[in-house]
């Protein structure tokens, strides 16, 4: 399994309201001080500003989230897999907790 190549978590949301009232939502490594992402509200598309904040809750959530799901995978190892799905292949969540991890670790 890949090993996530990002910034390493937890992060945290940090709101900053700049020059001419952009919000600006900044999602920023707790122990190190990167910013790995920023959401602003300066767009052709406004997005709603509950919507924006729940995207940033979320996103500082991954690295966490994701640690949850390898974590998971590795407790129940290849026999979970197997035994689930006498048909070969993976039980559907076990199918769906792979394809995440690879869709955040793979490039």
């Amino acid at each position: 399994m890949e090993k996530f190549k990002g910034t390493p978590g937890p992060w945290r949301v940090d709101v900053n309201i700049g020059h001419q009232e952009i919000e600006t939502i900044n999602i920023i490594q707790i122990n190190g001080g990167i910013t790995p992402a920023k959401i602003t509200r300066f767009s052709p598309y406004e997005i709603p500003r509950e919507v924006r904040h729940a995207n940033a809750q979320l996103i500082a959530a991954a690295p966490e989230l994701l640690e949850a799901l390898i974590l998971v995978l590795d407790t129940w190892g290849e026999d979970y897999k197997d035994k689930n799905n006498p048909e070969g292949g993976g039980s559907p969540l076990w199918e769906k907790i792979n394809s995440v991890i690879k869709k955040a670790t793979e490039l």
